[in-house]
């Protein structure tokens, strides 16, 4: 066919590794972009590994493949069901009840897939349903721990307000703004000498971090990694407090 061309998806499932990430992208621009031969894809395991890419607006597009929605998530588990688990033991009332007790928690593909792999060794309705019990109490206490681990001033930054004076923000800050919107917060902009990468090498510095928040440096927004993630940060901070000036001012809030 005329015009056609192959396309070359290369997938790097390690979020850590500068030099293959920055390496595989130029050459990949370089097949699709510079010298057409093929079209170009480029998979990557975390929205963290976006630092590593040069802003290339006219070469690059950026498209992120998040959580799923409740609906695509239950579809999804839907399907697995039917493919992995026997009817027999994935009955409509097991299925009905491993749903009402992990969607509350985490959406995140990633999590079904591993969730999938527990169940998939279920012997009966009541095993799967056991299991998927287990499961949950385990991913809640790991969102436990993450969100203590990263409470341990992971940001920790210092910053000049517009008064001159020189204010910190920590990790608990944050997470505190998270609970009081209740949604993705808007990372702060460069002119204020907070560049968002800065919010995304820091996190990277802890594992808990890492696990507790999602920084996405495509939308420039932050948010906690799991709704299981964001109940531990409740109960860790107990009532937050209201939003801070600071915080107002980093975020463009209006109070």
């Amino acid at each position: 066919e005329e015009g056609w061309l192959p396309t070359v998806a290369l997938e790097i499932t390690s979020s850590g590794n500068n030099r293959l990430i920055k390496n595989a992208c130029t050459l990949l621009k370089e097949l699709a972009a510079d010298n057409p031969l093929c079209h170009g894809l480029l998979v990557l395991s975390s929205s963290f590994a976006v630092a590593e890419l040069t802003d290339d607006r006219y070469r690059q597009l950026f498209l992120r493949v998040g959580q799923f929605s409740h609906d695509e998530a239950s579809a999804y588990l839907d399907a697995h069901f039917k493919a992995h688990v026997p009817g027999e033991i994935a009955t409509v009332a097991a299925v009905t009840a491993v749903k009402e007790r992990i969607l509350p928690l985490t959406t995140l593909p990633n999590a079904f897939d591993l969730l999938m792999q527990e169940l998939s060794n279920s012997t009966n309705e009541a095993d799967l349903v056991a299991r998927a019990e287990a499961w949950a109490s385990k991913f809640e206490a790991a969102a436990r721990t993450d969100v203590e681990g990263a409470g341990n001033s992971v940001l920790n930054i210092f910053i000049r307000d517009k008064t001159g004076k020189e204010r910190c923000f920590t990790t608990h800050d944050l997470m505190r703004e998270l609970l009081n919107t209740g949604a993705p917060v808007t990372l702060p902009r460069a002119t204020f000498n907070v560049p968002s990468d800065m919010f995304a090498t820091k996190i990277r510095t802890s594992d808990e971090a890492k696990a507790a928040f999602n920084v996405d440096l495509v939308s420039k927004t932050v948010d906690f990694a799991s709704a299981a993630h964001r109940k531990a940060a409740a109960e860790l901070l107990s009532l937050p407090p209201p939003t801070s000036f600071l915080w107002s001012w980093l975020f463009g809030r209006r109070l």
